[in-house]
C-alpha cells in the first residue's frame, strides 16, 4: 500500500504532497511491537500498532526527515557551487 501510494505519481501529488512516512514508519514499527511485547499486551491490539507506528512515521518526517533533506540539499548545493 505504501509503495502504490509513494510510487503513483497522481496520487503522491494530490493526497500527500511529497510527505513521505513510509521511512519513519518502517523503523519505528519494531520499536512499537517490541513495546507492545515487552507491555504484554495483546496481539488483539494490532490495529493500535498500525496506528501508532504510522504516527511516529509522521512525527518523524516533519521533526527528522525533512529538515534533514532540506539541509541536505543546500549542502549539495554549496558543495556544487564550491567546486566550480
Amino acid at each position: 500500500m505504501f509503495s502504490f501510494a509513494f510510487s503513483y505519481t497522481p496520487v503522491r501529488g494530490r493526497v500527500i504532497k511529497n510527505v513521505d512516512i513510509s521511512y519513519g514508519t518502517y523503523i519505528y514499527h519494531v520499536l512499537v511491537i517490541n513495546t507492545f511485547l515487552q507491555l504484554g499486551i495483546s496481539s488483539d491490539y494490532f490495529i493500535w500498532i498500525y496506528i501508532i507506528a504510522i504516527l511516529c512515521g509522521v512525527v518523524s518526517w516533519f521533526t527528522v526527515e525533512k529538515i534533514f533533506l532540506k539541509k541536505k540539499q543546500k549542502f549539495s548545493k554549496t558543495l556544487l557551487h564550491s567546486n566550480s
